[in-house]
């Protein structure tokens, strides 16, 4: 009997055991999957529970068994929401309900879960031994590494600012904003989806929302109806002008009267193939000049959500800078902070909205440290997640484990949605339980 140990239970995790689970010659497999969270599928990205945060991706494109489409919305018409169509975009919360009853519907006396959190992985004997944080150790003959880098960066942010109560350093931590005051202006750095997240909560009458980011530019909206497809792009790939020419083709879509969003979507599905194609110069051009650009257009908005923030900006109540924190002090409600344009702000709470940081060479957590040490497992590209091969197994391959979702981004750019966690999953699946 094969004993898989994945380490991490939000979406990626859970995905990679139901696929697991579901394999026809799965009654050979025993599964441990390892994570301290009370739940299991959520994850950060799903276990909100204020319905204003909603999906990005229609309900219809997210079932967990892609051979059942409507999957996820039957569950909607069946859990409060009879009304769901595949096009509508629903609490993300759902999603993270939806998800956990996956997992209970598909577990067994196969399945241990382990609610404790995993702090290295080293070689035993043929297989592997995952150490736990209370002393406890799990033997496996395989790993799965679903324990995405979920934490965001604070390097930006002033010494004063990061050791004060007045700073939020990650709004996603369970009672991160409970201490939050009704009253005062608040500042969010970071553009993105989780400032339209944070935005959408921490509205209240008379409060003013700052939201810095160095380019100013929010992600844009999913059309109500989606926009007509433009053709895909047929350019070669010549190494040293991957980029330059997958830019000019949403140019040339731009000028002739098309959407950069149905662009970057006809470009997705190649998206991998692209970003291998490119030199170490063209992924960091990449990462400089165009990746603001290419993240506005892919991780759009849901059309209520994007209503909700254009109201909020035209009535003043949210407004957006082009700038960078450049200095913080201690003021009466919190901290006066200095912006790169020169405007000063006082602000109740500073609040962390950057979003994940993928350089896995940076965290604290024991866990990818000891691993990088040990020589187990790589930085992935630009020290973008971690190295794999094309199926996913961790380099240098000499180790039974494998990986999903946002740790494969150096070698692919495009891995963090459910869909591309979905198909990573079930090859994984393939791989590990045949």
């Amino acid at each position: 009997m094969t004993h898989v140990a994945v380490v991490g239970a939000g979406a990626a995790g859970t995905m990679a055991a139901l696929h697991l689970l579901r394999r026809k010659d799965s009654r050979a497999l025993r599964l441990s999957l390892i994570d301290p969270e009370t739940g299991t599928g959520p994850g950060v990205p799903y276990r909100t529970a204020d319905p204003r945060h909603l999906l990005n991706v229609p309900a219809g494109k997210l079932s967990a068994d892609v051979t059942v489409p409507l999957e996820f919305v039957k569950w909607l018409g069946n859990n409060g929401l009879p009304g769901a169509g595949p096009e509508d975009f629903v609490p993300r919360g759902l999603f993270g309900r939806y998800l956990s009853g996956e997992f209970e519907g598909a577990r067994d006396d196969r399945v241990t879960r382990i609610h404790r959190r995993a702090v290295a992985v080293t070689r035993q004997g043929d297989g592997l031994s995952v150490a736990l944080g209370n002393g406890d150790n799990v033997q496996a003959d395989a790993v799965i590494l679903a324990a995405g880098p979920n934490i965001p960066g604070t390097s930006w942010a002033p010494t004063w600012l990061r050791d004060s109560t007045v700073f939020v350093d990650d709004p996603w931590r369970p009672g991160a904003l409970d201490d939050i005051p009704e009253g005062g202006d608040l500042l969010l750095v970071g553009t993105g989806l989780t400032m339209a997240d944070m935005a959408c909560t921490l509205r209240s009458p008379g409060r003013v929302v700052h939201a810095i980011s160095r380019s100013g530019l929010l992600p844009r909206a999913h059309r109500p109806r989606p926009s007509s497809p433009v053709s895909a792009p047929t350019f070669t790939m010549d190494r040293g002008h991957v980029l330059e020419r997958s830019v000019r083709y949403i140019q040339d879509v731009i000028a002739e009267g098309g959407d950069a969003c149905a662009a970057v979507d006809a470009l997705r599905p190649r998206a991998g193939v692209l970003w291998a194609g490119m030199t170490v110069d063209e992924h960091e051009q990449f990462l400089r000049k165009y990746r603001r650009l290419w993240d506005i257009h892919r991780h759009r908005m849901a059309p209520q959500t994007a209503a909700r923030i254009d109201d909020d900006i035209a009535d003043g109540a949210l407004r957006i800078h082009r700038a960078e924190l450049r200095d913080s002090a201690a003021s009466g409600v919190g901290a006066r902070v200095t912006l790169s344009t020169g405007q000063v702000l006082d602000v109740c709470r500073v609040i962390n909205c950057t979003g994940p940081q993928y350089d896995i060479t940076t965290g604290t957590d024991p866990l990818w440290s000891r691993l990088l040490a040990s020589g187990l497992v790589r930085p992935g590209p630009l020290n973008l997640g971690l190295d794999t091969d094309p199926d996913g197994k961790l380099a240098p391959g000499d180790a039974p484990m494998w990986t999903l979702g946002p740790l494969r981004r150096g070698n692919l750019w495009e891995t963090t949605a459910f869909v591309e966690i979905r198909a990573q999953a079930e090859g994984l699946a393939a791989l590990i339980g045949s």
